[in-house]
């Protein structure tokens, strides 16, 4: 019996394989390769307590491909902000287990730099970054709902399983390790 070799060839005429399938089936195919490199979240950015505008919230995330990916949000003059999911394919995702993510959000505001959320994500599925791996899929999910308090000391946060959120922002019942 002769071992079978895959290169790049082979790749390739399997992905032109695949064009030939019905597009429901291909879609399904893409779909099961998504990362998610940040659920959606949102939050408020406050300074002594009060909402700031006009603050500048960039997320920025890292896969494990080494790709960055960044968007960005004004505050509003509620001091609110909003972000929907990231999300990017990854061949790696056909892999078993779940790959890890580089995230980090900074807050400018008034010419200063603010760390507001920083982990290596242990999980890139959707909502994985607070919530653990058991609890993925039930109603007890956590929903990333941050509050920035500008002149807060950074400190160092539980997260699910054992990653740990570094930063300024905090979340419902957040427990603060640091």
């Amino acid at each position: 019996m002769t071992k079978r070799k895959w290169n790049i060839k082979s790749f390739l005429l399997g992905v032109g394989l695949m064009c030939l399938l019905p597009v429901e089936n291909t879609m399904a195919f893409f779909d099961s390769m998504k990362v998610n490199l940040f659920s959606d979240m949102q939050g408020i950015v406050t300074m002594n307590g009060n909402p700031v505008s006009d603050a500048v919230v960039k997320r920025l995330a890292t896969p494990a491909s080494n790709k960055q990916f960044t968007d960005s949000f004004v505050t509003k003059a509620d001091g609110r902000f909003q972000f929907d999911r990231m999300e990017t394919n990854s061949f790696l995702k056909i892999l078993p287990g779940d790959s890890s993510v580089y995230q980090k959000i900074t807050i400018e505001y008034n010419g200063q730099s603010y760390l507001a959320w920083e982990i290596l994500a242990a999980s890139d599925r959707y909502k994985g970054e607070l919530n653990d791996r058991d609890v993925i899929g039930t109603d007890k999910q956590v929903d990333i709902n941050l509050v920035c308090e500008l002149t807060a000391k950074s400190t160092q946060k539980e997260a699910a399983g054992i990653s740990v959120v570094s930063g300024i922002c905090t979340w419902t019942n957040a427990i603060i390790i640091e």
